[in-house]
């Protein structure tokens, strides 16, 4: 028994470090969450995003899209890899029209597509 209760204090610091790792990494993932500035729409409810790595694609007010921070054409998004997750942020004042086009266009490339909007309480 004595030799169960030295290693317990190894244990928890092995556990610690891991834990601290895995947040770092969750950290890291959303680093750049907001890095273009998009007007996000307002909703209530939703259901809770799944972990694992997203492919962001931005909608601005002007109707520019952009793929990880780099600006692409509408015609572009079908070279996002098949059966990827795909975290749209669309301003609310861009152009509806193309925010249909465009997550109608990833739901038949069969993306798993996450429109990321603002909660009621959240401010800008």
């Amino acid at each position: 028994m004595k030799n169960a209760a030295a290693h317990l204090p190894f244990m928890d610091v092995v556990f610690l470090t891991l834990l601290s790792l895995l947040a770092l990494m969750i950290r890291a993932n959303f680093e750049g969450a907001q890095a273009l500035p998009v007007n996000l729409a307002r909703a209530g409810g939703g259901a809770a995003i799944k972990t694992g790595k997203l492919v962001r694609l931005c909608l601005t007010a002007e109707g520019r899209l952009f793929l990880e921070e780099q600006e692409i054409k509408e015609e572009r998004l079908s070279s996002i890899p098949g059966g990827s997750r795909v975290l749209v942020s669309a301003d609310r004042a861009a152009p509806c029209e193309l925010l249909l086009r465009v997550l109608g266009g990833l739901r038949e490339a069969h993306h798993d597509v996450l429109l990321e909007v603002r909660g009621k309480g959240e401010s800008k």
